[in-house]
């Protein structure tokens, strides 16, 4: 693997974690108790990644684009933000 494909790579695995630690952290600010999250990567080539919550017998699933993963190495940004919380409101009562 080059590097630059390598360091994209990186990237993308930061964006990962980084998306994850903030839906972890989203789903314990609001007290959903008892969730799982799951996270399928697609792995043609546009590379997209599928999130899903499941808490209470419920379901509810975000994509993210590529673009939208390897910008959230470092920290989420706001539209990033704005679909973990939108995924996370299902389950908030």
């Amino acid at each position: 693997m080059s590097g630059k494909a390598n360091t994209m790579q990186d990237r993308f695995e930061k964006g990962l974690a980084t998306i994850r630690n903030a839906l972890d952290a989203a789903i314990h600010d609001r007290g959903v108790e008892g969730s799982r999250v799951d996270c399928s990567i697609d792995a043609s080539g546009a590379q997209s990644a599928r999130f899903s919550i499941t808490a209470d017998g419920k379901t509810e699933v975000q994509n993210f684009s590529r673009e939208e993963i390897e910008d959230s190495g470092d920290a989420i940004d706001a539209p990033v933000a704005l679909k973990v919380r939108m995924l996370v409101s299902h389950f908030v009562r």
